[in-house]
């Protein structure tokens, strides 16, 4: 539905996640959607570093700079919710929050929301926080029922989805190759792409560089209508989850 029915609630809603280019854009791409449905949306990025940290490299930091950015995120996230008030906390992963923080928000007044979207590969972390939301989501169904041997009640499937603004077919127009993998570098992941050498294949970003593949053209990350445009000129796009 692309509009709100005329007699519902519209909402406040705050989406913690990042929201830069080069970062996982769910998070913002569900705040769009519900923006669309007729709620308030405001945007809390938990990536942003404290300003002497974005001067300095880490080599010059002090050295207890990662304690010192949990603090600085998490006071913000606080005075953030304060200002806006909101109905919904909905934050996409946020490991940077401590516990205590979203017990606060939930005295705050606002209903707050979890989502897991890297079930099951990296699963132990997401229990650090989970148990603390009123209501949390994982990505991956299989999950539900190890979550719930956790001792975690509320806890439900949310299936990934696309953002259609950013992900639709375009005019045809020459293949670029026959297999094109978008994504970071792993293991697992270039032990797949070595079997498709014989292919003409082309991989897309961070880490392969160091890699030991030899026959296959690689590229520097790609993002938003960058991804379209690769994903429509391949005969094979390939997805490899870790």
């Amino acid at each position: 539905m692309d509009t709100c029915i005329p007699d519902c609630k519209m909402l406040r809603i705050v989406v913690a996640a990042p929201t830069r280019i080069g970062h996982t854009k769910v998070g913002a791409d569900m705040g769009l959607a519900l923006a669309r449905l007729g709620h308030q949306v405001f945007y809390f990025d938990y990536d942003t570093k404290p300003p002497s940290h974005r001067v300095l490299p880490r080599a010059l930091r002090f050295g207890n700079w990662q304690e010192q950015y949990l603090d600085y995120v998490n006071e913000r996230v606080l005075s953030f919710v304060r200002r806006v008030n909101p109905d919904i906390f909905l934050c996409v992963k946020g490991v940077q929050f401590y516990p205590e923080t979203i017990r606060r928000i939930k005295e705050s007044g606002a209903t707050t929301v979890g989502y897991w979207i890297d079930d099951p590969l990296d699963h132990r972390r997401s229990l650090v926080n989970a148990a603390f939301y009123q209501y949390y989501f994982t990505n991956d169904a299989s999950s539900v029922a190890c979550y719930s041997s956790e001792g975690l009640a509320r806890i439900n499937h949310l299936a990934s989805s696309a953002n259609t603004d950013l992900f639709y077919p375009l005019p045809v127009s020459q293949p670029l190759a026959d297999v094109i993998f978008v994504g970071t570098h792993s293991a697992y992941r270039e032990s797949i792409i070595m079997q498709l050498q014989d292919f003409d294949i082309r991989v897309y970003g961070p880490g392969w560089r160091k890699s030991k593949l030899r026959k296959t053209m690689i590229f520097p990350e790609a993002f938003g209508k960058k991804t379209n445009e690769i994903f429509n000129r391949a005969k094979i796009n390939l997805n490899i989850h870790n």
